[in-house]
């Protein structure tokens, strides 16, 4: 059987809904990820880091974690490696990861 690598995206509870029923795309956060620059680096591999984006202290966040098998990374992630700058702890979306790799969805 396969692996898989574990994922976590933070956003809102509406965003998390949608997400957990159409699955996840890059246009969830548009261009400029909080004016960081970071394109379409939305997923992270700390849930610390991930909690962060998701309107911590707000009562309207959530952390949705994703399972991407180990055989589709490289088809569905910027650096599933890291072999970008940030070391394989963030990643982008190349292309939209279905509902079926959506694991959880945790109100924080």
């Amino acid at each position: 059987m396969a692996g898989f690598s574990t994922w976590y995206h933070g956003t809102t509870r509406a965003r998390a809904r949608s997400i957990a029923r159409d699955g996840l795309s890059a246009r969830d956060y548009g261009s400029d990820l909080f004016g960081l620059g970071a394109t379409y680096h939305v997923l992270a591999r700390d849930l610390d880091q991930a909690t962060a984006w998701a309107y911590p202290g707000t009562g309207a966040g959530a952390i949705v974690t994703v399972h991407v098998p180990d055989d589709e990374r490289a088809e569905y992630l910027t650096c599933p490696d890291g072999p970008c700058y940030c070391g394989g702890v963030l990643s982008g979306l190349v292309k939209a990861l279905p509902a079926r790799m959506i694991r959880s969805v945790e109100h924080v």
